[in-house]
């Protein structure tokens, strides 16, 4: 059972303080009687206490968006919510391509995504809750592994790019290309003194297991 402040940070965490959702979370706990345990946690995280607030969301989004662009929202919700405008063109450019991203993206700013001051855009919670099931798994794969090769594009990476990349080449099936990864990163790490750096769990990852070769 987890304290009454880290409730509440989940609770932020997954809705977001968004106004629609909130309100569902707390009656969805309502219904379970106020009861938590690893399970409802799961729940929590899956987003289940919002059904029927996606369903109204897709119902929205289909009268209001073309398919093109509501295919470029689920792509980014692959890689958001957070996401920069090379993350808008480089998921738009994974086959089957989506001609004119940026163009798309206009049509939902303010709507359905927010501009942010700090790191580009931030993806609405409502389309967030949505996923990315309506995308072929295939090019669900594709775009995990074109936003690693993008993370790895910089010259120098930190710490949590390098966990990022690891995550994203593990979701697109690329064991090998997560590895060289994570060796390049605790390379990073042994050169660095302990005090220096945070090393983010990456010490931890295939700790039980044998790096893929």
């Amino acid at each position: 059972m987890a304290s009454q402040a880290g409730f509440v940070r989940l609770l932020e965490t997954v809705t977001r303080r968004h106004p629609q959702l909130l309100p569902a979370l707390l009656r969805y706990m309502q219904q379970l009687k106020w009861q938590y345990d690893q399970n409802v946690l799961m729940q929590l995280l899956r987003g289940e206490f919002a059904e029927d607030t996606k369903v109204q969301t897709r119902r929205v989004l289909a009268k209001t968006l073309p398919e093109a662009t509501r295919d470029l929202l689920y792509r980014l919700n692959i890689v958001g919510p957070f996401v920069s405008d090379d993350d808008v063109l480089v998921v738009g450019e994974v086959p089957p391509r989506i001609n004119l991203p940026m163009d798309k993206l206009a049509e939902c700013l303010d709507v359905w995504v927010q501009r942010q001051q700090s790191y580009g855009y931030v993806l609405s919670p409502l389309v967030s809750q949505i996923g990315s099931e309506d995308i072929p798994e295939t090019t669900r794969r594709s775009i995990h592994a074109a936003k690693a090769r993008l993370l790895l594009k910089t010259k120098v990476i930190n710490q949590l790019d390098a966990l990022s990349a690891i995550v994203h080449f593990q979701m697109a099936g690329r064991s090998k290309a997560a590895a060289q990864v994570l060796l390049i990163a605790l390379q990073g790490l042994n050169e660095s003194s302990a005090s220096q750096v945070d090393d983010l769990g990456l010490l931890s990852i295939w700790s039980e297991t044998d790096i893929p070769v």
